[in-house]
């Protein structure tokens, strides 16, 4: 019998995509899939971020998903990036801790929110600490958001484990595969919005989120958020160049990579079964880039905040 790992979600404005997985050893396998499409507008961008508007149309397809856990109920979700603010911070000096941390994240955070500081939900990680220095990750969402699709999971029978953006998804995913070494540059596309992340030596160096329009979700628009980001990162933030470029989330991602990878000369696939980290780490067909921040979720580590 293999270990089964939480069902693994992800929220998007078109659909819910439900992946379950099974680790034997150390090889994973993609036990089941599924993905529910929503009616337009149950999902849907407001002043705030997301908001649901049809609650009962997100809960027939949540209890459809469900369907994929079996008698296990707990389940991990990946939110789309218009959700949430993903970052990464450095401090020459670290010396908070705590509570104390906390407040200093949301401070240095809360010119990005669309909402009140105090409505927000933090999760953090200290990624480093060199002497006094020290470089922390964060992710926060609404918490009146995040409550209610929480409040939803358990009326359909979920217990919810944990939450994090389609982007810090697809960060644990690919981490998971390559053994939490490499130095790549991760771009998520889908709910409305571009998630771009830089690694180094398999840590987050660098990240951000920006909404895209459906009229822009095209190469020429995508290309041009990805070399603001790799200017800033690089120029502002002395992050190294990634070498090499993996694409997930919605779309058709292909003529992006190939658009990316002639204009930037830097390497762009698609993750899928060509990939070879990606695919070797799997025994059968590996979640698809579409996938990808499904399976992050269910893989992503349970850290406390």
């Amino acid at each position: 019998m293999g270990w089964r790992l939480p069902l693994g979600l992800s929220l998007s404005p078109d659909a819910i995509r439900a992946v379950r997985i099974v680790r034997r050893g150390r090889r994973l396998r993609v036990a089941a899939r599924q993905a529910v499409p929503l009616p337009a507008g149950a999902l849907a961008a407001g002043p705030q971020g997301l908001a649901i508007t049809d609650e009962e149309a997100i809960l027939g397809a949540l209890k459809e998903t469900l369907c994929l856990s079996g008698r296990c109920p707990e389940v991990a979700l990946a939110l789309p990036d218009t959700s949430c603010v993903a970052q990464v911070l450095r401090f020459p000096e670290l010396q908070a801790r705590g509570k104390e941390l906390r407040e200093l994240l949301l401070w240095q955070a809360a010119d990005l929110l669309p909402f009140p500081a105090k409505e927000a939900r933090l999760t953090c990680q200290v990624l480093r600490r060199e002497g006094a220095a020290g470089q922390v990750a964060l992710l926060v969402a609404h918490e009146a958001f995040l409550s209610q699709v929480e409040a939803l999971l358990d009326r359909a029978g979920a217990a919810p484990l944990h939450a994090a953006s389609a982007l810090v998804c697809l960060h644990n995913a690919w981490d998971r595969a390559t053994e939490g070494r490499g130095s790549e540059g991760l771009l998520h596309l889908g709910g409305g919005a571009l998630g771009f992340l830089l690694r180094q030596d398999g840590i987050p160096a660098y990240a951000r989120s920006v909404p895209l329009a459906a009229s822009d979700g095209q190469p020429k628009a995508i290309l041009q958020e990805v070399e603001a980001s790799l200017d800033f990162a690089t120029g502002r933030e002395g992050v190294a160049p990634p070498p090499g470029l993996i694409l997930a989330g919605e779309g058709e991602l292909g003529p992006i990579a190939a658009a990316l990878e002639g204009a930037l000369r830097i390497p762009a696939e698609v993750l899928g079964e060509g990939v070879a980290a990606w695919g070797a780490f799997w025994d059968g067909l590996p979640p698809t880039a579409m996938e990808a921040a499904a399976a992050g979720a269910a893989l992503s580590p349970r850290r406390g905040s």
